[in-house]
């Protein structure tokens, strides 16, 4: 079982909801971070006041990605095959508050029939699972990170989370 944290940073008008940028970072120290920037309409993103303060000042302008370059490069990170095929969930996903970073990950694949053979049709919620198991049982919630609203930087905050509430070594 590999366990992976998502974050994602999005804008989001009610309607739609545009991806900005991802982030995947292994439970695993040893295996190498995923970040990727969208090619996303600047206009509408700067017409968002909370996007335009927190989340633009964090992008490290590269390379942009189409919805379909991303899955081509998130596929081969996870060890998922770009084709139908027969393989068994074997990846775990976990974010804070995931409703939204779910979605933009799998909207990434298209509608959810669309998701990539062996990859789970769920994303655990760190901030669920405190709330119902860990809070009653003393565990704590690390400080969030200075540069929060950075996918990458939130990212690994989730697996900083993660490895406090379930005592395990971080990573």
């Amino acid at each position: 079982m590999s366990i992976y944290f998502i974050d994602t940073e999005f804008e989001d008008d009610g309607n739609t909801v545009m991806p900005i940028s991802i982030a995947l970072v292994p439970l695993d120290r040893r295996r190498r971070n995923l970040y990727l920037e969208f090619d996303f309409d600047e206009a509408r993103a700067e017409g968002n006041d909370f996007v335009r303060e927190n989340v633009l000042p964090h992008l490290r302008g590269q390379e942009r990605y189409t919805k379909e370059q991303a899955r081509g490069a998130i596929l081969p990170y996870l060890g998922l095959p770009r084709q139908a095929a027969e393989s068994k969930d074997h990846i775990e996903f976990w974010a804070y508050y995931a409703s939204y970073d779910w979605l933009v990950f799998c909207q990434i694949f298209g509608p959810m029939v669309g998701l990539p053979s062996g990859c789970p049709r769920l994303c655990f919620d760190l901030e669920q699972t405190w709330r119902l198991h860990a809070r009653a049982a003393g565990s704590f919630k690390p400080p969030q990170p200075t540069n929060a609203h950075d996918a990458l930087a939130d990212a690994e905050w989730n697996r900083e989370f993660y490895c406090a509430m379930m005592g395990e070594p971080n990573g």
